[in-house]
């Protein structure tokens, strides 16, 4: 082989090695995308994950999210998408040193400020949270609510439940006492 043919063949190894493109396509079934260099567009391809044993993750990518590729052997076909990359039309949430953030297209903000202590979820206009814990949930501190309290069971602290009060209340035997023109009702305590 001419020696010009291997130093070329070499070079374009080298420089496929590792590329930056954006997504074209996404096939969301196949966990697959196509990435395009330039004017050139890639097979369909997977995209990296931060974990992908007995624990999982699932973020597909967005098209027209700049990513970096490795490509074992220097192959295109053969590339995976190592990680994303900020970009103008992407650029990423602000940095912060102590916030763990993570901000969804629709609007949500799921963050962790280390220096503060503080979780904190913001969820756009008439989103939802759904909790399901089989073996309860656990709150220690106090627990402010701004809005009403709905439940399909009863209710308890320390001292009693929602339940008995009702109950109380629902049979509390009243007794009227007139005295010339003044009316007084009490209620029989149940103790």
């Amino acid at each position: 082989m001419n020696i010009m043919l291997e130093i070329a063949e070499i070079l374009r190894r080298i420089e496929n090695l590792i590329k930056v493109g954006r997504v074209s396509q996404i096939n969301i079934d196949e966990k697959k995308v196509r990435v395009t260099i330039g004017e050139l567009e890639t097979d369909w391809i997977t995209w990296g994950s931060t974990t992908a044993s007995g624990d999982s993750e699932w973020h597909p990518l967005t098209i027209g999210e700049q990513v970096l590729l490795l490509s074992p052997s220097a192959e295109l076909s053969n590339a995976i998408i190592v990680c994303s990359i900020p970009s103008v039309d992407f650029p990423g949430t602000a940095p912060d040193a102590n916030v763990h953030k993570k901000e969804f297209s629709d609007g949500a903000i799921i963050s962790y400020d280390k220096a503060t202590h503080t979780l904190s979820a913001e969820l756009p206009a008439g989103a939802t949270v759904n909790i399901t814990a089989t073996g309860g949930i656990t709150f220690s501190g106090d627990l402010h609510v701004a809005g009403n309290i709905t439940s399909d069971g009863n209710l308890s602290d320390s001292v009693g439940s929602l339940a008995r009060l009702r109950t109380n209340y629902n049979t509390a035997q009243y007794t009227t006492i007139s005295v010339g023109s003044l009316t007084s009702t009490t209620s029989k305590p149940d103790v």
